[in-house]
């Protein structure tokens, strides 16, 4: 039974992509909705797993391949985090070895919707200060977003600030599944 749970939480498919679509409130896969806006030089990066000894180096190794795949260069990397309820010692060394090597290429990276009880792991493995120091931890992607917009001085507009977008939810497009009612920012 355990090998079978940690091949589920290992080879799940924990590595998404997100940009905007257009109309639809939120962040969305990119592979589900191939027409999303992307923030240039920003990466946003959902991990739908715990992070422990058993997929940290897949984690590191989506990462790379994300940003080595952009057809723009990366200035930030977000990752989404709201799924990462846990975060084992390698997972942390692997955290500190990653934060390194991005900022030596020049890329910051960043973690939205971090729940309590991960933060608390990377409190515990002296990790927290040195990523909320250089202010790695935002509530939601939107504070991201906008932080990453307003630092790097990009000029990019979201459908939402344009006046008279019509808003609904991500997916089909039907008449019964179209809503005006407020969606997580973290749907993917």
């Amino acid at each position: 039974m355990f090998q079978i749970l940690l091949k589920h939480l290992v080879a799940s498919r924990a590595g998404v992509k997100a940009g905007r679509v257009e109309g639809a409130r939120g962040y969305h896969d990119i592979v589900r909705y191939p027409d999303a806006r992307r923030v240039p030089g920003l990466l946003l990066f959902r991990w739908d797993a715990p992070l422990f000894f058993a997929n940290a180096g897949l984690f590191r190794t989506k990462v790379l391949a994300t940003i080595a795949e952009s057809t723009t260069p990366v200035h930030w990397i977000n990752i989404s985090a709201a799924a990462v309820s846990n975060i084992d010692t390698t997972a942390a060394d692997m955290l500190e070895d990653l934060e390194h090597e991005l900022h030596d290429a020049g890329i910051q990276l960043s973690f939205s919707a971090m729940k309590g009880p991960a933060k608390d792991k990377l409190r515990r493995y002296g990790l927290y200060d040195g990523f909320d120091a250089r202010g790695a931890f935002y509530y939601t992607i939107d504070e991201a977003v906008a932080d990453y917009l307003q630092t790097e001085r990009v000029d990019w507009v979201d459908w939402e600030q344009q006046r008279g977008s019509p808003t609904r939810a991500a997916g089909p497009s039907s008449s019964a599944e179209a809503t005006d009612a407020p969606e997580s920012p973290l749907t993917w």
